[in-house]
Parts: C-alpha cells; sequence; structure tokens
C-alpha cells in the first residue's frame, strides 16, 4: 500500500514538472509570436547553441528597405500595410504619409486596381502602368503583385520605374526614323544617279561612234609614223572611253552592282598608263610594275582604284613602283 502511494506521489510529480516544461514552452512560443525573443539558447549533450530569430529577419526587412525597386504589402482591398524608402521617393511621400493609404491613389487610373486583383486571381501578376507622384508628375512603372497568402493575409507588391528604359526606347524608334528616312533619302539620291549617268551614256554614246566610226575611215597610208601612231592612239582611247560608259551604265545598276567578274590587273594597269601618257612623258616618269594576279572585282571599280593611284604621285614624282 506504501508502494503504491509512493508511486503515485512520483506520478503527480513528474506530471507537475511536465506541466511547468509545458508552460514555459508555450511561453516561449508566445514570446516568439509576439517578438519578443530575438535568440535561444539550446543546451544539446551540455553544448550550449545559440539560434538567432531577429537575425534572417532583419536581413529580410534590410534587403527590402534597400531594394532598388518599390516595394509594398497590401490589403486584398488595396490597403497599403507597409511600402520601403524606394516607393516614397518615387511618389515623393514619406512611407509614414503612404501607410493607411489606398495603392490606387497613386494610379493614374484607379479603376485599374480591380483588373490587376481579378488577373492575380488567374495568375497573371505583372503588368505595366502609368502611376503618378505627389506633385502629380506621371510616370510609367512595371509592377508584379504575389499573393502571400496563406501564410499572411496580403499582396506582396514591386513597382520598377519604367522612366529611363521608355526614354530609351523613344530614343532607338526616333533614331530608327531618322535612319530610315536618310535611307530613303539615300534610294532618292541613287536612283536620280542612274538616271543621269543613262542619259549622260546616251549622250556620250553617239559622238564616241562617230569618232570612232570615222578614224576608222582615214587612211593612213599617207601618213608619217608619228601621225599614225597618233591616229591609232585616238581612236583606242575612242573605243575605252565608249567601254568605259558601258562599264559605268552597268555598275550604276543595282543588280548588277553586285556582280564580279575576273580581271586581270595588268590590263586594268595598262590602261591607265594609257590614259596618263602625256603627262608620264612630260614628267619623264618610270612605272615599274611587279606580278599582279587576276581577281574577281568590279572592273569600274579597279581602274578608279588605280588611276587614283596614279594621279596623285605622278604630280610629284617621277618614278612610281607597283611591286
Amino acid at each position: 500500500m506504501k508502494e503504491d502511494k509512493k508511486n503515485i506521489a512520483d506520478l503527480l510529480a513528474e506530471i507537475e514538472s511536465l506541466k511547468e516544461e509545458l508552460y514555459e514552452s508555450n511561453s516561449i512560443v508566445n514570446a516568439i509570436k509576439q517578438g519578443d525573443v530575438d535568440a535561444l539558447v539550446v543546451s544539446s549533450n551540455g553544448v550550449p547553441e545559440l539560434y538567432s530569430l531577429e537575425t534572417a529577419d532583419y536581413t529580410y526587412r534590410l534587403l527590402i528597405e534597400k531594394f532598388g525597386q518599390g516595394a509594398l504589402s497590401i490589403s486584398r482591398n488595396g490597403l497599403i500595410l507597409y511600402c520601403n524608402e524606394q516607393f516614397s521617393k518615387l511618389v515623393g511621400l514619406p512611407s509614414e504619409k503612404i501607410t493607411g493609404t489606398y495603392i490606387y491613389e497613386y494610379f493614374t487610373n484607379q479603376t485599374q486596381f480591380v483588373s490587376l486583383i481579378e488577373a492575380l486571381r488567374y495568375g497573371i501578376t505583372k503588368h505595366e502602368i502609368l502611376l503618378k507622384s505627389e506633385n502629380e508628375k506621371t510616370f510609367p512603372a512595371y509592377i508584379a503583385l504575389t499573393d502571400l497568402e496563406p501564410a499572411v493575409e496580403a499582396i506582396g507588391v514591386v513597382i520598377t520605374d519604367l522612366t529611363e528604359k521608355k526614354k530609351h526606347e523613344e530614343a532607338l524608334i526616333r533614331h530608327q526614323k531618322e535612319l530610315e528616312e536618310k535611307i530613303n533619302e539615300l534610294n532618292k539620291i541613287n536612283r536620280n544617279l542612274e538616271e543621269f549617268i543613262h542619259v549622260i551614256s546616251h549622250d556620250l554614246k553617239e559622238p564616241l561612234r562617230k569618232i570612232v566610226m570615222n578614224t576608222s575611215r582615214i587612211d593612213g597610208s599617207y601618213f608619217k609614223e608619228a601621225d599614225t601612231k597618233a591616229v591609232n592612239v585616238m581612236k583606242l582611247s575612242a573605243l575605252r572611253l565608249n567601254s568605259l560608259v558601258d562599264d559605268l551604265v552597268q555598275y550604276s545598276s543595282h543588280t548588277a552592282q553586285e556582280e564580279r567578274t575576273e580581271i586581270d590587273l595588268r590590263t586594268i594597269i595598262s590602261e591607265v598608263i594609257e590614259d596618263f601618257e602625256i603627262i608620264i612623258s612630260d614628267k619623264k616618269a618610270v612605272i615599274k610594275t611587279g606580278k599582279v594576279p587576276i581577281i574577281k572585282a568590279s572592273r569600274v571599280q579597279m581602274r578608279q582604284l588605280f588611276l587614283t593611284l596614279f594621279q596623285t604621285p605622278l604630280n610629284i614624282a617621277k618614278q612610281i613602283s607597283l611591286l
């Protein structure tokens, strides 16, 4: 009997001890919920371990405050429960004046808020809107909403100012339009130039044809050797000029402009030397050429290239070397 009473007393004592532990645990839980506890020290095998409850929350809050975007938490009817410093800067009001107001008060179109909440139900969380600041200045913004239920009865909102982005987009569109206008202007100039070349070529062709025809009729048997050479040079020059006119007309065409043919650069150089025959003779210049390749290129462009390469040196030097 005494043994039974002792066992009952021990059980009652153990129950009281468990009640005290439970009460202490409940007190800690309530303190954690109310934010009164920053850390817990837990003894594990006689070794105390510190668990901070405040650090993670503090880091999170610090991150939100340092956000480059506006951050808010709102109720489902739009009441602002919290906003960070960046949103205060965007709308030009201190956070204490913003908290307790409604987010749609900062929309240029307040009825848009209903559409945002309705879209959130279907998983559509991101939108572009127009916001207004305290001085009624409007600016484009990107708004993203996150439903925080059931953990918290609130909606998280992140707002990004799109002012600079829109400026860059508008500048890009403006530059693109200017570029298109310049391209159209250039195309118009090219068309006019093409028409001009065709007209000039037609006007040149007939006199050249007469020169070639009449030089062919000249009887060279009565000429001295120098006179015969001069007539031949005149005839060859007229034929080459006629060929150049044809090449120019072909090159001016948009379709033919991209065509490339095999060209022996020795032929081009020889023609250019003949064109500069008089100045070469006057300057007593010497032109030396090495091996030159056969390439695929525009005949007109290659001729213009060597004309340019020869012209300036012939005016200042007596020897040109193409090695």
